[in-house]
Order: structure tokens, then C-alpha cells, then sequence
């Protein structure tokens, strides 16, 4: 759905219907793929996250497209032809395998940590053996007054959301990658915007812009909608393929630069249900800064959907435990930070990165401090007990698009059952209803837009509430509705 249309209706003070589950606090750490190249690695990562009671950890399984995992590990829809990673030496060895098998075993949820648009390194020499790079240079984005990728390089360079041979190229790789690991906890998409404002000006992309069948979309909330739109046919898919997936995003954490510079509009899909919990990237330095972006967040609907990530590392390598005489960022920096967070409610935090911990071992730390048993039960924090089983979404996610004389309905049914659609005003007035049976994930449908009258229905904003058959609770989401042709 284009955010515009969600942002009317929450001017007018509409509101979506979410049921989240209750849970406790998630207390979770990325690890970059340098350091786990070998299972004596992974072990010592693990050891050192379960002995610090760390709950979730995120394992990097696509750097700049290629492959931490071993790609088309089962038979599946989803060819997957990005190459092993430079980065593992043994050819023999699947560092996300041994992860999953391992981390359960130590009670923690593992990840797959997959960054999307980002795709080619900045390294010359890597770029050369970059698949994408290599077989498909003209799906890179770039900027109205250039051709050259390069411009639109951020950490990497960029592929361009508004063409949907990306969108589908990266579901592939997705798809492959959850039917070879059904026993995931879960997915985190990461890089998943446009690199900057000026970007995504691939002419085929801007062709699609011209020819958009809603006239006052800006070029911004056309970028917006084409990331979003990833990330709702990327959740369909993960909800297809594994349903109890716990389906995240790392995200930039000033929402308004977020959606202004890199159409990343995050909050919209918490709301929307097409994210379990973002992961804004709050990395300050300084403690003002961290606190007021921290505040900016808690002023958000939905905190509990919001797991805040903290800087864990000195830009000089050196640790994190605390220095006789000299004053840099330590752990009582991040100790400090995990307090305010948990002060403001938020559905807990995660710290960047394992590598940052290592030098003097100051995980440990945080064993006797923020995560000591004395403390979280003062603070009344619950145990967690992962169960590595599953579990529903819980929201759905409607999108309605005038397409010539019909309606074009974009769902995602969080689980099958005969679904009853209603189109309603703001007062609550029901305008159309119908009964429908619908399978688990992605659907698609249309309708003529004709009320009970016989009339067309009118265009302006509305509800459209979604109700399965037998159960208790309904999704209110708002849309905005264009005139049909005549």
C-alpha cells in the first residue's frame, strides 16, 4: 500500500488493529562473518553469547551477494546462483548449518542476517568475481546526472528496488535460502532502501515511475512503495515457505530521515504487520544523541515492536572494558544504554557486534551486570525460552489498486480460512462486503468496485477490516481508493 495513503488516515486519526504477542525481553548481538569461519569460531560465539544470556543471535548469510550457506542445498523453485563467499576458506564447511544446530543446542534463536539491495563491494579486485557485477551491470541504480553505479555507492554498491527483475532475483535468493533451512528462527533483511535521496534513477525505473497508475504519488512515496512492496512479497514468501518465522528488519533509526532520504519506511510496516520488529541502528557515540533518538522512537506507536540496536565497538579495535586514565566509549557506555531501554518499553535490544565484544572478552561483562540474574529480576524481565516451533503472524496486509475498471486486491493472509472483507468509512458504515476463501501467504484478487446499490464506489479513503471466519479478533487497515475508468 502507498504510505501517502496510510498517512492520510492516520492524520485522521485512524488505527490499525495489531495483536502482538506478549514476550520477553529480546536480549540479541549481530555477528559479522569475519570471526565465523570456522566451527571453532561459531562455538566460541555461541558459548560466549548463551553464557551471557543473550537470547537471539543474527548470522550473516549474504554480505554482497554471495553465499554464508550452502545455496541450493534442496530441490526448490528458487534458482540461487550467487557464489560461495570469499570469506570461507574451507570448502566444505556450512558456517549457518553448524550455527543453527549448535545455537539451538545452547538455547538460543538464530537468524539469517540477509542484506539486500546492497549487493556489489567497493573492492576492485571483489568486484570482479561479483556475480551481480559480472552478469547483470545494469540492475544497479544511480542518480539523475550519472550512469555510473559508483555514485550511488554506500559500504557497496546498490541495486534499484523499481525494477521488479531485482525484486524478483532477490526473492529467488531468499526462497532458496528458507527451503534449505526450514529450521531458521529467523530472517532479518538488512540494506533493504535506496542508498540516498538522489537515487533510483535507472531509466527503466523512472519509465515506471511516468506510467504509475496513481498520478499524485511523488518520485519519493514511488520509492517508498517499491521497497515497501519488497518487503511485503519477501514476508509472503518467508510466511509460505516457513510460517513460524520471526521475520525482522535492521533499520536507519531517524524515521524522518529514513523515509526522506532512503524511502525506507519502516514504521508503516510495524504497522502494517509486514515486519515483526524493526531494528533501528542507534549507534551514537555520544549519550545525548543516543537518548534523543531513543526518545524519538519511544514516541512511536508499537515500542514493543522496536528492538533497539546499540554500538558495541571503538573505531581503534581496542576493548570495551574499561581504561585506567583515558575516557572512550566502554561497556558502561552500552550497560547504561540497555537501562534506557528498557525504562522506555521497547521489545529489547542488540548489540553491534560480537567482533566489538571480543577484544578483552566484555561480553562477559554484561554476564555480571545489564543481564546479571539479580538485575533482571529487580527489573522484573521474564525468561526466555525459545521454542524453535513456530508461530502465526499477526496481522494481515490488503492493498487496493484501481486497474482500469477494476480493483486489484494485493493480500497477505496470515492463514488460510474463508476471510470476510468489509469496505468501510471511518464512522464505521460497511460500503461492501464479501466472504472469500483464501490460502496462507501472497493472494491476489479484484473486484469491480459495485456497492449493494449498484453504484461504483466513490473515491477517498476508507477501512478495510479482514475478519477469518471463526475467529475473534479483525485487521482494520487503511487504504485510499482511486476512481476506476469509465
Amino acid at each position: 500500500m502507498p504510505r501517502n495513503s496510510v498517512a492520510r488516515w492516520l492524520a485522521a486519526g485512524a488505527f490499525l488493529l495489531l495483536l502482538l504477542p506478549l514476550q520477553a525481553e529480546i536480549r540479541a548481538i549481530w555477528a559479522v562473518p569475519w570471526g565465523l569461519e570456522t566451527p571453532a569460531r561459531i562455538d566460541s560465539f555461541l558459548s560466549a553469547a548463551a553464557a551471557a544470556r543473550i537470547t537471539d543471535v543474527f548470522v550473516e548469510v549474504r554480505y554482497r551477494a554471495d553465499a554464508l550457506y550452502q545455496t541450493n542445498r534442496v530441490p526448490d523453485n528458487f534458482p540461487n546462483p550467487e557464489p560461495r563467499s570469499h570469506i570461507l576458506t574451507d570448502p566444505g564447511f556450512d558456517p549457518l548449518s553448524y550455527a543453527l544446530e549448535h545455537g539451538h543446542k545452547r538455547n538460543l534463536r538464530v537468524h539469517a542476517w540477509f542484506v539486500a539491495f546492497n549487493a556489489a563491494p567497493l573492492n576492485t579486485q571483489l568486484l570482479k568475481a561479483n556475480y551481480i557485477h559480472q552478469n547483470h551491470p545494469g540492475w544497479f541504480t544511480r542518480s539523475q546526472k550519472s550512469t555510473d553505479p559508483k555514485d550511488a555507492a554506500q559500504f557497496g554498491y546498490f541495486l534499484d528496488p523499481g525494477l521488479p527483475e531485482v525484486q524478483d532475483y532477490l526473492l529467488n535468493v531468499l526462497g532458496d535460502l528458507l527451503s534449505g533451512y526450514p529450521e531458521l528462527d529467523g530472517l532479518q533483511l538488512d540494506y533493504v532502501r535506496y542508498p540516498g535521496s538522489s537515487q533510483g534513477h535507472h531509466p527503466d525505473a523512472v519509465a515506471r515511475f511516468e506510467t504509475r497508475t496513481e498520478p499524485k504519488l511523488s518520485w519519493n512515496q514511488w520509492r517508498i512503495q517499491q521497497v515497501t512492496d519488497y518487503v511485503a512479497k519477501a514476508r509472503a514468501l518467508a510466511d509460505s515457505l516457513n510460517p513460524g518465522l520471526v521475520f525482522s528488519a535492521a533499520v536507519i533509526p531517524e524515521y524522518r530521515q529514513a523515509i526522506d532520504l532512503y524511502a525506507q519506511d519502516w514504521h508503516n510496516w510495524l504497522l502494517l504487520g509486514l515486519v515483526d520488529f524493526v531494528y533501528p541502528m542507534v549507534y551514537d557515540q555520544e549519550l545525548a544523541d543516543f537518548t534523543a533518538n531513543l526518545s524519538a522512537l519511544g514516541k512511536l506507536r508499537h515500542p514493543e515492536g522496536i528492538v533497539v540496536g546499540i554500538r558495541a565497538w571503538n573505531d581503534d579495535g581496542s576493548t570495551l572494558l574499561p581504561q585506567q586514565n583515558a575516557y572512550s566509549y566502554s561497556i558502561n557506555d552500552v550497560e547504561e544504554r540497555i537501562l534506557a531501554i528498557r525504562n522506555l518499553g521497547f521489545a529489547g535490544h542488540s548489540l553491534f557486534s560480537y567482533k566489538g565484544l571480543l577484544p578483552g572478552n566484555a561480553l562477559a561483562r554484561l554476564a555480571t551486570s545489564a543481564y546479571a540474574d539479580s538485575i533482571l529480576a529487580a527489573q522484573k524481565i521474564s525468561p526466555y525460552q525459545p521454542s524453535h516451533q513456530g508461530r502465526d503472524r499477526f496481522a494481515a496486509y490488503v492493498s487496493l489498486q484501481a486497474a482500469g475498471r477494476f480493483y486489484q486486491l494485493d493480500l497477505l493472509i496470515p492463514k488460510a480460512g474463508t476471510w470476510q472483507l468489509e469496505v468501510r468509512d471511518i464512522q464505521g458504515r460497511v460500503f461492501y462486503q464479501r466472504d472469500t476463501y483464501y490460502l496462507q501467504g501472497y493472494s491476489q484478487d479484484s473486484w469491480n468496485g459495485v456497492l449493494e446499490t449498484g453504484e461504483i464506489l466513490a473515491p477517498g479513503s476508507y477501512i478495510v477490516s479482514m475478519l477469518r471466519v471463526g475467529d475473534s479478533y479483525r485487521y482494520l487497515i487503511p487504504v485510499f481508493v482511486e476512481a476506476l475508468q469509465t
